[in-house]
């Protein structure tokens, strides 16, 4: 997808988006970007063959919260593989996800699944990144695409960061388009 590509219809779509993202947005976010760490808020929903355009309008990057962790992103136009158009929210650490296994006991099985395959590339240039400025300017402007979910049996967590259980997770993985 190119920025041609992104209609009138769907910037009003990202604005409303937008509107629904509560916490710091626009270059107060890319600011606070410098500043942060890359964390996982586990929250980025992707299907194979979404085809993403990042925007470099520095008004649909946020940093918001999920159970009191700060989780950094950017509002993003897609066009399924259906061909329709859309508005989500990407955040950052979908990029590079790596997600420890658990079994049905809520023990780690050492096993790790990662945000990759063998021909993706953008798994290792976000890991690359330092901080989630890094990971905006290395996006920003580009088209992603997502080529493969790679499934997970990830832990679920209690307020107090303690395993309650699993969950399955499906873990996106991005190329660039």
């Amino acid at each position: 997808m190119t920025k041609k590509e992104v209609t009138p219809e769907l910037s009003a779509m990202m604005q409303t988006l937008g509107r629904r993202i509560v916490g710091v947005k626009g270059n107060a976010a890319i600011t606070k970007l410098q500043n942060r760490t890359k964390a996982d808020p586990a929250a980025a929903q992707f299907i194979i063959g979404d085809e993403i355009y990042v925007s470099e309008d520095p008004n649909d990057v946020f940093v918001t919260s999920f159970n009191g962790r700060e989780a950094a992103g950017v509002i993003v136009a897609v066009k399924t593989a259906s061909g329709q158009t859309t508005a989500k929210s990407l955040y950052f650490s979908a990029l590079d996800r790596d997600v420890p296994e658990y079994d049905e006991a809520g023990q780690t099985t050492g096993n790790i699944v990662h945000a990759k395959n063998e021909t993706s590339k953008v798994y290792d240039a976000i890991k690359a990144c330092t901080n989630d400025s890094e990971i905006y300017n290395s996006i920003k402007g580009k088209s992603l695409k997502v080529v493969a979910i790679n499934p997970a049996n990830g832990a679920r967590f209690d307020r107090g960061g303690n395993v309650v259980g699993t969950r399955k997770r499906n873990v996106p993985v991005f190329d660039w388009a």
